[in-house]
């Protein structure tokens, strides 16, 4: 069940970090923090615009891996303990990088459509 509560408490923090981080975006242009690509740093609009986007992305991506997360733990508790870990491993890893990926990639397309750029 190791993994099982590894998943349950990351993506638990995740939703945290992305709730906290909506509602505490910083008001000025930072290249410290916050999301930083060189398109999102070209200008404060971009900056704005990224980091609410990236931000709302996260929060939903956290919710459906802590959702998820909860479902395979009631569908895993009648196998073996370390199938289970095996499975939530792959899965903590899986999700991780996909979110990731996934957040950077959506978010650059939605400032390349912002800004007209192909």
């Amino acid at each position: 069940m190791t993994g099982f509560f590894l998943n349950l408490i990351f993506s638990s923090f995740m939703l945290l970090a992305s709730i906290i981080s909506y509602f505490t975006l910083p008001k000025k242009f930072d290249s410290i923090y916050g999301y930083r690509t060189p398109l999102s740093l070209r200008n404060e609009a971009n900056w704005i615009a990224a980091n609410n986007y990236s931000t709302q992305l996260q929060m939903k991506l956290s919710f459906i891996w802590l959702i998820i997360s909860v479902i395979s733990g009631g569908i895993l508790i009648r196998v073996d303990l370390e199938t289970i870990n095996t499975i939530s491993v792959f899965m903590f890893m899986g999700f991780g990088l996909f979110a990731g990926l996934g957040i950077r990639y959506f978010t650059e397309r939605h400032l390349k459509k912002i800004n007209g750029i192909n």
